[in-house]
């Protein structure tokens, strides 16, 4: 049983793993293995090395924020490091836009590198080296793939662990950043951004109404037990959908495209994208893309168990 429990932990771990190579290889599609073995040992091991002299660290941070512009930042403001973000990448981004400060920042990042308890190198080389042979499986098309582990296998033979980003990487992304452990980064340094981000936030009402978009009012909720349905429907132009109607209301929005809503009595309405649009209820109609690029929509369904979105009318033939 023991030996069972431990290669479903393995295999979950290697399924961890996996997870977010994906991610980090969906965000950066420019990286490299050293970029992805430089967040797993930021995640385990911390900063790179301890801090003893707070100006020296002082002045660099100094250079860095006056040599580089919002421009050169990505879009976050912090981000996990690894598979478990026991520490995590505050950007300096949050001191040029006032934020937090400098200082705040700046103990935060030397009471992270400082902390007592951090793992060897012995015991991170062996928690890497089951890591990469998860990502050997995926076999993966990164640039100097077999090259990046070879150097790295020469850093941690040589006692040493950490490594600076791939020129690829640096280039792309323009990493400017601080390690902070989770604690810290939670208590003393997340607030602040997830209130700047609040304030940030805007809200559109895109449709607020009791009527279809014929001018029809909706009909009373269904009664019974609630199934909530959301679908995303892509229509190449051209697309001609067959005439049917709807039993449960239903709305949507439009994100690319031109959908045209045809009535039996012909009435006609034209969605454009970033549109909203109320379903007719119970009313023959159909739609087209008489537009030169696919329809995206997404509509959701105040529906019930078993029943169908859309009813078909075989009754009604288009000509």
């Amino acid at each position: 049983m023991l030996s069972i429990l431990l290669l479903a932990s393995i295999s979950m771990a290697a399924q961890d793993i996996q997870g977010f190579v994906c991610r980090q290889m969906q965000e950066y599609p420019k990286l490299r293995l050293l970029d992805i073995y430089k967040s797993c040992f930021q995640d385990y091991m911390g900063a790179e090395h301890l801090v003893r002299n707070r100006q020296m660290v002082k002045e660099y941070l100094d250079e860095e924020l006056s040599t580089t512009s919002l421009d050169d930042l990505q879009a976050w403001f912090y981000e996990p490091c690894g598979t478990d973000s026991n520490y995590y990448r505050v950007s300096i981004g949050g001191i040029k836009e006032d934020i937090f400060s400098e200082d705040l920042l700046l103990d935060a990042f030397i009471r992270s590198a400082n902390s007592e308890g951090r793992p060897s190198v012995d015991s991170w080389s062996d928690r890497w080296h089951r890591m990469v042979a998860a990502i050997d499986e995926m076999n993966l098309n990164l640039p100097n793939y077999q090259n990046d582990k070879n150097f790295i296998d020469s850093v941690l033979a040589a006692g040493k662990y950490a490594i600076s980003h791939s020129k690829e990487y640096r280039d792309a992304y323009h990493p400017h950043y601080r390690i902070v452990e989770r604690g810290i980064f939670e208590k003393e340094i997340k607030p602040f951004i997830l209130k700047a981000l609040s304030s940030r936030i805007q809200t559109t009402e895109l449709i607020r109404t009791s009527q279809s978009w014929d001018g029809v009012e909706l009909p009373d909720y269904l009664q019974g037990r609630p199934e909530l349905v959301a679908m995303k429907y892509v229509f190449p132009p051209g697309q001609k959908l067959g005439w049917h109607h709807h039993v449960a209301m239903n709305f949507g929005v439009l994100t690319q495209g031109e959908l045209t809503i045809i009535g039996l009595d012909g009435k006609t309405k034209v969605v454009h994208e970033g549109e909203a649009v109320v379903e007719m209820v119970g009313t023959v109609h159909h739609g087209e893309n008489r537009g030169t690029k696919p329809v995206v929509l997404y509509m959701f369904y105040l529906s019930q168990k078993d029943m169908p979105l859309a009813v078909p009318d075989t009754i009604v033939t288009e000509e």
